[in-house]
């Protein structure tokens, strides 16, 4: 097997959560690369906010990447470099509209009467 390795560069914070992101409900963005980069392709978020079975890791997020060939390792590196700006963008996105709202600019602020429960948004799924 052939592996790679991408570092995040970002940070997993309470107010965004990175690691979920990167990885996509039920895991679709991890799959969506693998299932585009041929068989055997395998991507892993490992690092700060991930769980793995034996209990959280730390250090910094990076994406592991492992395939049967160079040309599969490659493709999906490229793919998960495109998710990775995704993911700065969306969460550039989501810190910029949770300032806004703490500082009272969308007319709600903090106190307003908005029906959110702060949860957040549910992470957009990647598609290049």
């Amino acid at each position: 097997f052939v592996r790679r390795e991408l570092k995040v560069g970002l940070e997993d914070t309470p107010q965004f959560r990175v690691a979920r992101s990167l990885i996509g409900a039920g895991g679709e963005n991890v799959k969506y690369i693998a299932s585009q980069c041929g068989p055997g392709t395998r991507l892993e978020v490992r690092g700060e906010g991930t769980n793995p079975t034996n209990g959280f890791q730390s250090g910094p997020l990076s994406l592991h990447i492992r395939a049967r060939d160079a040309a599969s390792a490659d493709a999906a590196l490229r793919l998960a470099e495109e998710l990775v700006e995704h993911v700065r963008e969306e969460r550039a996105e989501a810190l910029a509209a949770l300032a806004a709202w703490e500082a009272g600019e969308d007319g709600k602020g903090k106190g307003g009467k908005g029906k959110g429960k702060g949860r957040g948004t549910a992470p957009k799924p990647f598609r290049p």
